[in-house]
């Protein structure tokens, strides 16, 4: 039914918040990894514990309390296909936390540490590729703190190539970004990139429809101008996400899009 290695940035494993599915039995299977030559004795903890997970608006700062009593908070949120998001973790240094957003069966999607102000975790541009209710988890680094804040999960605009040229900025706080655009089976599409300002290190451009890749670059660098053309095998909406990774100055780049 469900499986986890590592969990939350640790060699821990951690299944859920998870939605049984029977009535019934369950049994839980916990094995050493690494294979049978490393295998070496030792001692584990196994916790299983019902949760409540409370339902979180979209810019609205929501106030929480982590201590022994309540090691994690839990809450859920609706995502569409092709929408991005950011959290944002407000603790005023009182305790160090780690951020988790799942999918609905309780399989990690994204996860951070330290990203945030001192120790409080920050997810930027968080771009979906399913619809889903996705559970945000919200938990202690270290047993024993305690500690509170706030957190706040917000809704990014959608940029639409539809309504005319979209300018995209990615740096090492932001490296990834997301345009949208309708399109009709058989057309000849053409995105075309001209750098505006910076410089980028290793570059990835993906367009997918419905969940199915049609266009895929990579490359270490960017060119003053890239074209990057596809045909659409379907009629829909198309998600490119464009990401950079390693150092890099902040970069600006404006995309358009032409048709055929």
């Amino acid at each position: 039914l469900a499986y986890n290695d590592d969990s939350a940035g640790s060699y821990d494993s951690q299944i859920g918040p998870f939605p049984l599915p029977y009535t019934g039995d369950y049994s839980v299977s916990i094995n050493q990894s690494g294979g049978f030559e490393s295998i070496e004795p030792g001692e584990f903890v196994l916790t299983i514990e019902t949760v409540d997970i409370e339902t979180i608006e979209f810019g609205e700062a929501v106030s929480f309390m982590l201590d022994d009593a309540t090691p994690a908070v839990y809450y859920q949120f609706d995502g569409k296909a092709g929408e991005s998001i950011d959290v944002t973790v407000d603790s005023d240094g009182s305790i160090d936390t780690v951020l988790q957003i799942l999918y609905s069966d309780g399989y990690e999607f994204s996860y951070d540490d330290d990203s945030g102000s001192g120790f409080d975790p920050e997810l930027n541009h968080v771009i979906f590729s399913y619809e889903d209710t996705y559970i945000l988890v919200l938990s202690k680094f270290i047993a024993g703190e305690e500690g509170s804040g706030t957190i706040t999960v917000t809704r990014n605009p959608v940029h639409s190539l539809d309504e005319g040229d979209v300018t995209i900025t990615l740096n090492d706080k932001q490296y990834r970004d997301i345009v949208v655009f309708e399109a009709m089976e058989g057309e000849v599409v053409t995105l075309n990139l001209a750098t505006l300002s910076g410089e980028v290190g290793d570059f990835y451009v993906t367009a997918t429809i419905d969940d199915m890749t049609v266009m895929s670059y990579s490359s270490m660098g960017v060119p003053d101008h890239l074209p990057l053309m596809f045909v659409v095998p379907m009629d829909g909406t198309v998600n490119v996400v464009f990401e950079e990774y390693g150092y890099s100055d902040s970069i600006r780049f404006e995309v358009s899009l032409t048709k055929e």
